[in-house]
């Protein structure tokens, strides 16, 4: 505030109007001598103010060009964290993408691939007890079909095939059930019931067969104990082979509506990662014009400051030699001649180098892109 009053009661103080009154009442004097170099007390004030005025110039210029290079650095490091944040978000869309892509192309869930397991052993157990489990089934259907039909091969064919059917749904209703998708379950829960009643008519089917061979050996067999029995090991055998299903299976392979909300989520932030580039990327050049403005407008605040100081000058020479006598012999004084010497910065050379290199950088480039 206090700089701010000096610099005005500076600038009232070397108004155009006291150099004109000055130069009368120099004139008046004979000041300056016709024979005399040096310049009148007045200009030599005058040029103490251009030289003290040039200098806060230059120093206001200096602070100003150092806040917006601190700014451009400042915006050029978040220019480039905004970047490798969009480029992040790219690739999460795509990893995302893929994802989804991935589980719309299966109806059920993928095997689980051979490098989640430590080593090939445990899938080899995990295959020999699918194969037991189907060797255990084929007998006690075997048992079942012989009611049904009289040829020993039709026999064995329907046991086989029926028996392949109910481990291959034991299998499916496992990975349905490793699934988070609610459709899944539900369609798990469905064949769930679908298989328990054919279990039950199996293991009522396996009585009857029991109950034939027992009668023929004359042996009394509770019907109800043998029901019980071939239900809970159906019901065993069944359960094991729909649990192999649930652990050779990969979670959440149907879980599309979640799994597009991350895509929908991750596309958005993709989106506003970018127009965040584009804003921090407008602001730098922004930044950068105001870079290279501010030399311009600095070079051309001097020009005015010394063409001011050079006008008053005048004006208190033109005062001077208006009330003059000893002008009428055609003699002017040397020091009318003389010019004020004001001081040049060196932030104004570095303005006009900085101005040059950037024109000679400019025309390369339009001759590279003429050519």
């Amino acid at each position: 505030m206090f700089s701010f009053l000096a610099r005005v009661i500076r600038r009232w103080r070397n108004r155009p109007g006291k150099y004109r009154e000055a130069g009368r009442v120099d004139g008046k004097r004979g000041i300056p001598h016709v024979e005399t170099n040096e310049l009148p007390e007045c200009l030599q004030q005058l040029e103490k103010f251009g030289n003290q005025e040039v200098n806060e110039l230059a120093e206001e210029s200096t602070k100003k060009r150092s806040a917006l290079q601190s700014l451009r650095k400042t915006l050029f490091e978040l220019f480039g964290a905004d970047r490798k944040a969009h480029a992040d978000a790219i690739r999460d869309t795509a990893e995302r993408g893929g994802e989804l892509d991935h589980s719309r192309r299966s109806f059920f869930a993928f095997h689980r691939r051979n490098p989640t397991y430590a080593s090939v052993r445990p899938v080899v157990w995990v295959l020999l007890f699918i194969g037991l489990t189907v060797a255990a089934d084929y007998p006690l259907n075997l048992a079942s079909f012989n009611q049904l039909a009289d040829s020993e091969s039709v026999t064995e064919m329907m046991a086989l095939l029926f028996t392949i059917i109910l481990m291959m749904d034991a299998h499916t209703i496992g990975a349905l059930f490793r699934s988070d998708n609610l459709a899944a379950k539900w369609t798990a829960w469905f064949l769930s019931l679908i298989s328990l009643g054919f279990v039950i008519v199996l293991s009522w089917m396996r009585r009857g067969a029991i109950i034939q061979l027992a009668s023929q050996s004359l042996t009394k067999i509770d019907p109800v104990f043998v029901f019980c029995f071939y239900l809970l090991l159906q019901l065993v055998i069944f359960t094991l082979a729909a649990i192999i299903g649930f652990s050779q299976h990969e979670p959440m392979q149907h879980d599309f509506d979640k799994k597009m909300k991350s895509v929908a989520r991750s596309r958005q932030a993709e989106r506003k990662a970018h127009m965040k580039v584009i804003a921090t990327g407008q602001a730098l050049q922004t930044a950068w014009d105001s870079e290279c403005n501010a030399d311009d407008i600095y070079i051309h605040r001097d020009q005015q400051l010394r063409e001011n100081i050079e006008e008053r000058r005048a004006i208190y020479l033109r005062a001077n030699r208006a009330v003059r006598a000893d002008l009428e012999d055609g003699k002017l004084p040397k020091a009318y001649g003389k010019a004020l010497n004001l001081v040049r910065p060196q932030a104004l050379e570095d303005a006009q180098q900085r101005i040059n290199y950037r024109k000679k950088i400019n025309a390369a480039l339009m001759e590279e892109s003429v050519s």
